[in-house]
């Protein structure tokens, strides 16, 4: 009986973390903007990113040249689980940490008014 108990502690667990480990890097809430003022007012300076073929960083456009330069003026924190749901995570929340940074959006490189 004992022995059944268990299984079914370890078999819930199991599935919970079948479920985390799909959603990617959610941070502390799963709510992007809250997270990302969250981080932002902690001094966490970094946008994420996924890591492909090459260094994506969701929502912000350019070439290789481009994204390494974005990464030498923020850095990133890599996501977990590049998922559709998680990389819709990273483009809210790296649009958030952006207008806080009170940078231009579409052009990050450009003159943020907190450099």
């Amino acid at each position: 009986m004992n022995y059944i108990r268990h299984g079914l502690v370890i078999l819930v667990i199991g599935l919970v973390c079948a479920d985390c480990a799909t959603r990617g890097w959610e941070g502390e809430t799963g709510d992007p903007i809250a997270d990302a003022r969250s981080d932002f007012s902690h001094g966490h300076e970094e946008l994420l990113a996924v890591n492909g073929v090459r260094l994506e960083i969701p929502g912000v456009k350019g070439d290789v040249i481009y994204t390494d330069k974005v990464v030498q003026k923020f850095g990133v924190q890599l996501l977990k689980s590049p998922t559709s749901r998680s990389i819709d995570y990273g483009t809210k929340y790296n649009m958030e940490k952006l207008r806080l940074w009170g940078c231009d959006i579409h052009k990050p490189l450009g003159t943020c008014v907190r450099n």
